[in-house]
């Protein structure tokens, strides 16, 4: 029992970290994401991963997309307007297996550095 908290801890972790670094990455403030914003995508991310499997599918990550385009957050805005999910989402989807890990979010903010 011990060892599956300590594993639903570190994925929390993981998925928080994961939030936070697609945040900064997507803000088109220099300075990174506020602190509002930061916890604004974090619960984006849970709202929008509706089978809780701290992966997003394609229509999830459209709501996560959506989610953070309505609350004004970084680049999220431009992803809606031009209708460039599927794009969006191929760039994320490193592996291609059809979802988005926390890892591959990570990833892509580490790209764009």
């Amino acid at each position: 029992m011990i060892e599956v908290d300590t594993y639903n801890r570190k994925q929390g972790i993981i998925v928080t970290l994961a939030v936070l670094t697609i945040a900064w990455s997507a803000t088109a403030n220099a300075e990174g994401p506020t602190a509002e914003q930061r916890e604004q995508v974090k619960a984006h991310y849970i709202a929008a991963d509706v089978n809780g499997d701290r992966h997003l599918e394609h229509a999830e990550f459209v709501q996560f997309v959506n989610l953070n385009a309505d609350a004004g957050i970084g680049r999220f805005g431009m992803i809606r307007r031009f209708g460039m999910y599927g794009r969006a989402f191929s760039k994320i989807d490193m592996d291609r297996n059809g979802l988005i890990a926390p890892q591959e979010l990570a990833e892509l903010s580490k790209r764009r550095r």
